[in-house]
């Protein structure tokens, strides 16, 4: 992910989403990056809805664009 238009800066980005499959509940976010510049934020979120996460997509603002080799893992935790 680029940090600013034209530049090729690496990024990592963390999002964990809690209780995500959970159909009683809001869901609660918190996401962390970092860039290889030594910048960091942490934001959380609340998503008011009880349904049930099924898919996760990323968008880029503007011109910003994914580098070359970038990749995504998405980690779940089973329920007991």
């Amino acid at each position: 992910m680029n940090e600013q238009a034209g530049s090729q800066t690496q990024t990592t980005v963390i999002l964990n989403v809690m209780n995500y499959a959970n159909t009683t509940t809001y869901k609660t976010s918190i996401s962390r990056y970092g860039t290889a510049l030594g910048g960091a934020e942490a934001i959380a979120g609340n998503w008011r809805n009880t349904a049930a996460i099924t898919s996760v997509k990323f968008f880029l603002n503007g011109a910003e664009t994914f580098i070359v080799g970038s990749t995504f893992t998405l980690y779940g935790i089973k329920a007991a």
